[in-house]
């Protein structure tokens, strides 16, 4: 809602914590609307409290399918990443991301 309301069409970085609801957040994601060049979720408890089985393959699968990359982190972290965009498109969102981490 917060996106759609504020026109937000590109993410360089996009970390989820949600304690359990990253799937429905994932899911609920309009990739073919917006660029997200980085998500980083928790994948360990995406079915339950320390479960990760159905609904992680789904996810995995959904994010493949979008032309995500897929990293395992740690033993509780996946970090997805396009695999289509440009340095100069990562370089000027890191410019944009510094700049307001120091106006805040």
């Amino acid at each position: 809602e917060f996106i759609q309301k504020n026109q937000i069409t590109n993410i360089g970085s996009l970390q989820i914590d949600t304690e359990g609801h990253d799937y429905d957040i994932i899911k609920s994601i309009p990739f073919n609307k917006m660029q997200i060049n980085e998500l980083i979720f928790e994948w360990k408890h995406l079915d339950g409290f320390f479960k990760a089985e159905k609904k992680c393959e789904e996810i995995l699968e959904h994010l493949a399918n979008n032309k995500y990359k897929l990293d395992f982190l740690d033993d509780e972290n996946i970090r997805a990443y396009k695999t289509d965009f440009s340095y100069s498109q990562n370089r000027e969102q890191k410019f944009q991301f510094d700049f307001f981490n120091c106006v805040e």
